[in-house]
């Protein structure tokens, strides 16, 4: 597994109005489906300078030399809002067709009426919000749709890891009959950081 790869658990954040309620980053991006491989990129495409910015705080790492290092005993993490949006998802839709993510190699969506969380926050609302209090965050609905949920509920994850650039396929199709596996070749690839 790669232990550069950066997860990103985008918090930055921008007050709404004049409540005390907060949006983050990612719900920029999602409700005006511009969706960004940025860690800390607001809808304009700028990066947030805060403290969970641009400045790596965010950025998830098994290594220290492009994030946080946080992962190094684990490399593995949860989709990102930004990826489903790329992957072909849509906001609050009912009906879509769901996001390439959600089939397998046969065309059957493997995801179905399950539910599962993104690593994406959507926001923070005050105890004096019409919501009252509660942390929002993104994840997969049905349909394979993004929509977001208070944290507080009980869904499914789907951990998802990123493989060196030196790992060479082996065998498979892809389909749980016939899965994907992998060669890293020698040594020089199994001690490599990528």
């Amino acid at each position: 597994m790669s232990k550069t790869a950066i997860y990103c658990n985008d918090r930055a954040n921008e007050k709404y109005s004049t409540t005390e309620d907060f949006f983050c980053a990612p719900y920029q991006r999602v409700v005006s489906a511009l969706p960004s491989y940025k860690c800390g990129n607001d809808r304009y495409g700028n990066l947030y300078t805060g403290e969970n910015g641009a400045n790596g705080a965010d950025k998830f790492t098994g290594s220290t030399s492009t994030g946080n290092g946080k992962l190094k005993d684990a490399p593995v993490a949860l989709m990102t809002a930004d990826e489903l949006i790329f992957a072909g998802a849509e906001h609050n839709a009912i009906t879509s067709p769901g996001g390439y993510y959600a089939f397998n190699a046969k065309g059957t969506n493997v995801t179905k009426d399950t539910v599962w969380w993104t690593m994406s926050p959507y926001g923070f609302y005050d105890a004096n919000s019409s919501y009252g209090m509660y942390t929002g965050m993104f994840l997969s609905g049905r349909n394979a749709s993004i929509q977001y949920v208070v944290v507080s509920a009980e869904n499914a994850v789907r951990p998802v890891l990123s493989l060196k650039s030196c790992v060479k396929w082996k065998s498979g199709n892809g389909t749980s009959d016939n899965p994907y596996t992998v060669d890293t070749l020698d040594s020089t690839c199994t001690s490599a950081e990528n």
